[in-house]
């Protein structure tokens, strides 16, 4: 019994360093907390190794008591912190093979007989009830059947990081607001070429209704670590001039077409457009240089949004994208868009 408490106190005592430190690197920008994060994981990666490892008193042949779970999770955890430090694709792919060998391990019988076998896919059957269960309960409290979603990309930098795990909540979205007299539906986007300086333009999608432009778009010039680049800067509408406001929600939306491939986005409302036939969103990463419409994906209609951000819970997601063999940062994540 004393084994055991002292077992769970270490066990206990890596949980809340992690936490502790995660909070104070994270939610407090603090550099010493991130250290002391990955520190943290390495020791725990250290101590599960060799937690089940008994060396004998007299005789070393006799080595027994390896743990092959323990050693698939110190895999796991020791990656898992010096991915966070180097960024190398290797242990990104050494995150993969531990969490496929601490599933394999789990659902593999500890004994290959009749009984072995039952007992196995009982276990799997019970965590398969428990786990639909506890997801009900988080669909019904958060009102959003997709109350849990990972970051990918870097288009919401710096704001939201690729790797970041987040939970959506269904509900009202704030965000800047217009009126629009009549359906929103019958407006198509058609291309156009938008001038940002006196010889250079750039090919996007405008929207269009009755051969007359919607909105007037204000593009200028926006630093991309160090390179000037094209990028909107306003868009007016009714005499009124709109801004990128921080302070409106940031949703996951289906974007579509969807024969295009696009998937899940996590972008922020731009504007919000109140018409005859309902609510649609024109979207907008902080790290993109135009809104998600004026590059041919289409305005979000409200119902289509899966929920607005709750909470963010940095690098946890990293184990879904490493499960899924996402190894590779895609482009945009070494630079943040500026305006000038």
């Amino acid at each position: 019994m004393d084994f055991l408490k002292k077992r769970f106190s270490i066990y206990a005592g890596f949980l809340f360093a992690v936490l502790g430190s995660l909070y104070l690197g994270v939610a407090t920008d603090n550099f010493i907390g991130v250290v002391l994060f990955v520190l943290v994981l390495i020791l725990a990666g250290i101590y599960l190794l060799l937690d089940h490892v008994r060396l004998p008193k007299t005789k070393p042949e006799k080595v027994k008591g390896f743990n092959w779970g323990n050693a698939a999770l110190a895999l796991l955890v020791l990656s898992f912190a010096l991915y966070l430090l180097t960024k190398e694709v290797a242990f990104a792919v050494l995150i993969f093979l531990g969490l496929v060998l601490l599933f394999a391990l789990d659902i593999v019988p500890k004994k290959w007989d009749h009984e072995g076998i039952r007992d196995s896919i009982l276990e799997l059957v019970y965590a398969l009830d428990v786990a639909l269960a506890g997801w009900f309960v988080i669909i019904a409290a958060l009102g959003t059947t997709t109350p849990i979603d990972v970051v990918t990309s870097c288009s919401m930098l710096p704001v939201l990081e690729r790797g970041d795990m987040i939970v959506l909540k269904g509900g009202y979205v704030e965000a800047q607001t217009i009126r629009f007299n009549g359906d929103f539906s019958k407006v198509r986007f058609a291309a156009k070429e938008l001038p940002f300086s006196e010889d250079k333009a750039v090919q996007l999608y405008a929207p269009v209704l009755d051969d007359k432009e919607l909105f007037e778009l204000n593009a200028g010039r926006c630093d991309w670590e160090g390179t000037i680049v094209p990028c909107l800067k306003s868009i007016s509408y009714e005499g009124k001039t709109f801004l990128r406001n921080a302070s409106d929600e940031i949703i996951v939306y289906g974007a579509l077409p969807k024969e295009k491939g696009y998937g899940l986005i996590i972008h922020r409302v731009f504007l919000k457009i109140v018409a005859d036939d309902g609510t649609y969103y024109l979207t907008w990463g902080d790290n993109n240089q135009f809104p998600d419409q004026l590059y041919g994906i289409e305005p979000v209609k409200e119902n289509h949004a899966h929920g607005k951000i709750l909470y963010r819970i940095p690098y946890l997601g990293y184990l879904k994208l490493f499960l899924f063999m996402q190894f590779l940062d895609p482009s945009g994540c070494e630079h943040i868009l500026r305006s000038t």
